[in-house]
């Protein structure tokens, strides 16, 4: 009897200040699953600790006063006096977490040691115990591998943590971006139909040489036709009622030739641009061309000529850009143009080689329509908010329209030309 109410009273004031060791990493893992903080005050906490204390010393107490008196003293003979004296924490006294059914259900333990322990984890805790054992050895290294374990837990389950909140982080990053480039798709489509759909230019341009040939005998701009000087006796009869007739009396014997000049086309015009999308624009406009020849033809009696011809075009063109930012572009075009001369005028001298000239002016009619292929590089540089500034070389092959008229298209179909012009961009 002496033995259990010291047995009693030693259990007592071991557990008079035995409190409930809070998991590692609880308040840490609350604190992030809820999202923010929760001041809790200083007297509250104190307030909530000695109320769980007195509650588990209680229980514990009342227990043990139920269980002890119905179990026979002489089972508590296998606990040593030294094991009850010992403090809390000492060699022989094992604290450990989490005690496993088997360890609770061991037949090696005493039946009464089984029940105190059922007793007194119901009261406490279901995870935390404590035991005294003939082997402390062995708990010591027992209790080194469970906080090994739950340290790896821990790590574990932070790792998991931030994987999860990486991968939440992510997808908002993804997602953002995913945002990001829908509303940079929707300014760009916003800004190329609205504001920069259109573009008005001003162009000028022209090949970069003049052409210059010599044929031998006498002939005219607006004929392919070439008179030679040792025609016939009646042949120069019936022309000497003309001026021709008379250059050509003159010159009749002598060995002459005809020297042609076709001078730089030049071109000016404007144009009008759509912007189909961001990388694709269709263009037309609307082109005047002047081509200007010079012929001089004979010796003492000549023939010269100036000629002026006055063409009309209609360019269509399709843009693609090759690259480009906020201020420079570069690009390439193709397409055509369909030219009608609208004016045509030749000024003749004639000089029959005895101080006699006659100056006439000749009208031509050229019905046919100049078809050409044009092929183009550029670059523009957006120097203010609403003009830009472009460079075009290219090159063009204009084919033969049948006319009698000479030009340097006929002469040249194919040929390298250089435009330069202003685009202003409506609305920008």
């Amino acid at each position: 009897m002496k033995n259990e109410e010291e047995w009693i009273k030693n259990i007592r004031s071991r557990m008079e200040n035995y409190s409930e060791p809070l998991p590692d990493g609880l308040w840490g893992h609350l604190e992030e699953e809820l999202g923010h903080r929760k001041v809790i005050p200083l007297w509250r906490r104190w307030s909530v600790a000695a109320a769980v204390l007195v509650l588990v010393a209680s229980s514990l107490t009342v227990g043990l006063l139920f269980v002890l008196p119905e179990r026979n003293v002489s089972e508590l003979q296998s606990v040593s006096e030294d094991a009850l004296s010992a403090p809390l924490g000492d060699e022989k006294g094992v604290y450990f977490p989490q005690i496993t059914d088997d360890l609770m259900t061991d037949a090696s333990l005493p039946e009464m040691k089984k029940d105190v322990l059922d007793h007194a984890l119901g009261v406490v805790s279901p995870e935390y115990a404590v035991v005294h054992l003939e082997n402390p050895e062995n708990l010591e290294e027992q209790d080194i591998e469970s906080k090994e374990e739950n340290h790896e837990t821990s790590n574990k389950e932070e790792k998991e943590y931030e994987e999860q909140f990486a991968a939440k982080r992510e997808r908002r990053l993804y997602s953002g971006e995913n945002s990001a480039q829908r509303d940079g798709r929707h300014y760009q489509k916003k800004q190329i139909k609205g504001a920069r759909q259109w573009e008005i230019g001003l162009v000028s341009g022209n090949t970069f040489y003049s052409s210059t040939n010599t044929l031998g005998g006498i002939t005219r701009l607006d004929s392919r036709l070439i008179h030679f000087p040792d025609a016939s006796a009646e042949a120069v009869s019936a022309a000497n009622e003309s001026a021709l007739g008379r250059v050509l009396l003159n010159n009749r014997g002598r060995s002459v030739c005809t020297d042609i000049r076709h001078k730089m086309p030049v071109t000016v015009g404007v144009s009008l641009k759509w912007n189909m999308d961001d990388n694709w624009a269709f263009e037309t406009g609307l082109n005047y061309t002047l081509l200007s020849s010079e012929l001089h033809a004979g010796g003492d009696a000549y023939i010269e000529e100036e000629q002026k011809l006055h063409y009309v075009g209609i360019p269509l063109k399709v843009h693609r850009n090759i690259w480009k930012n906020r201020l420079f572009r570069v690009y390439a075009s193709a397409g055509g143009m369909a030219e009608k001369c609208v004016s045509a005028v030749q000024e003749v001298v004639y000089a029959d080689g005895n101080l006699g000239y006659e100056v006439g002016n000749v009208s031509l009619d050229i019905p046919e329509i100049q078809w050409s292929l044009l092929a183009s590089v550029g670059a523009q540089v957006d120097f203010v908010r609403r003009i830009g500034l472009y460079i075009e070389p290219g090159i063009a092959y204009y084919f033969d329209d049948k006319s009698e008229v000479e030009t340097i298209r006929k002469e040249h179909p194919f040929q390298f030309n250089l435009q330069l012009g202003l685009r202003f961009m409506l609305g920008r």
